[in-house]
């Protein structure tokens, strides 16, 4: 890396940079060249016209040589549309930091590449010790995926559950797990993952709520033997705290852990913390459409909790979300607090299946 500076150059011709990045390009046949920052190159410039002759002039000097160009400066959004750098320019990625919380998000956005396609919209990125890394946006399968339904049907491991819907669960569709908290819909996703890792489908629990030590801590009071069960290849463990928490790096994170492991079952515990993570509704819904579709096209069956208010006489809203036609199947819990306590299962819904929708008592 050869290390030039502008500034004794620009004070004492102002208007002849170009001359000198072509001597440099000649002495050190660069492959990128950096200008760090392009702005402030602007910023000593005498007027609007000698500005727009400068760089003018660089860009013929950098098209002129076999090398890559990258124009850095701090640039306000409204700026593409008045300075010419932003005209002449190839390509224009423009870097954002959001505050979320008591944190900040960062997105990249590609505006223009000239000559090419690009994926359009916010796509997350972040910096640390390893550099900096892109989660391009989920947008679902790419280009006209054919989707071939299987007649197969699998089983959740949970007495009495199966039954209720035919000869088992359709594979690859999506189940919504609805309920209060308390009403068993972190171990309805365990016992599902469970009966999967006996049968040989590994499986993937990305949580939010519950650590790995306290998923532990209930596998052992169901008598399971969660040193066993809870490893790569059988139920992997994706956790990541709400406090911290970029949905876009957890969603592409989970289809790296997806394609390394060959997983076939997903629970995502809870959809809520996705919904906070994703900064508006609209987002979070295309989100949650666009994972369901990935999924699908992968044949992985999925169950996706998500925690509702306190069932009442009356009361028809299952989530509030745009989640529920989302999914192909819909599992209401229900708890009575009565003298004793008393949960309730019933399917609300199914695709392409018969169930039966009576509410039934679910003891844990």
């Amino acid at each position: 890396v050869a290390y030039e500076s502008l500034v004794e150059v620009l004070r004492e011709r102002p208007e002849g940079p170009a001359d000198y990045v072509a001597g440099v390009i000649e002495r050190c046949r660069p492959g990128i060249v950096v200008i760090d920052s392009f702005k402030a190159v602007g910023e000593l410039a005498r007027d609007a016209a000698q500005w727009r002759n400068i760089v003018f002039d660089v860009a013929s000097v950098l098209t002129a040589y076999d090398t890559t160009a990258l124009w850095v400066g701090e640039y306000a959004h409204e700026a593409m549309s008045r300075l010419p750098e932003f005209a002449v320019a190839d390509g224009i990625l423009e870097l954002r930091r959001v505050q979320s919380g008591t944190r900040d998000d960062r997105f990249l956005q590609v505006m223009k590449l000239r000559g090419s396609s690009f994926l359009d919209g916010e796509h997350a990125f972040t910096l640390s010790a390893a550099g900096l890394t892109v989660y391009p946006r989920l947008v679902g399968p790419a280009g006209a995926v054919r989707y071939d339904p299987t007649p197969q049907r699998l089983q959740t491991g949970i007495g009495g559950l199966d039954a209720m819907i035919e000869s088992g669960w359709l594979r690859g569709t999506s189940t919504l797990v609805a309920g209060p908290s308390g009403a068993g819909k972190t171990i309805f996703g365990l016992h599902f993952l469970r009966h999967g890792a006996i049968h040989g489908e590994p499986g993937l629990v990305v949580g939010f709520q519950e650590s790995p030590t306290q998923l532990r801590r209930a596998m052992k009071s169901l008598g399971w033997d969660a040193d066993e069960l809870l490893q790569p290849g059988k139920i992997d463990v994706l956790y990541s705290s709400p406090v911290e928490l970029q949905m876009d790096t957890i969603v592409q994170e989970m289809l790296r852990r997806i394609e390394a492991q060959h997983v076939q079952r997903v629970v995502v515990d809870a959809l809520g913390e996705l919904a906070k993570a994703a900064g508006g509704p609209r987002r979070f819904s295309d989100y949650t459409y666009a994972l369901n579709q990935e999924l699908a096209w992968r044949g992985i069956t999925s169950m996706l909790i998500v925690e509702t208010a306190p069932t009442t006489p009356g009361n028809t809203v299952i989530t509030g979300r745009d989640v529920s036609e989302m999914s192909d199947n819909t599992l209401l819990l229900g708890m009575e607090l009565g003298p004793e306590l008393e949960r309730t299962v019933r399917i609300v819904k199914t695709r392409g299946s018969a169930h039966d929708g009576a509410r039934h008592g679910l003891r844990i």
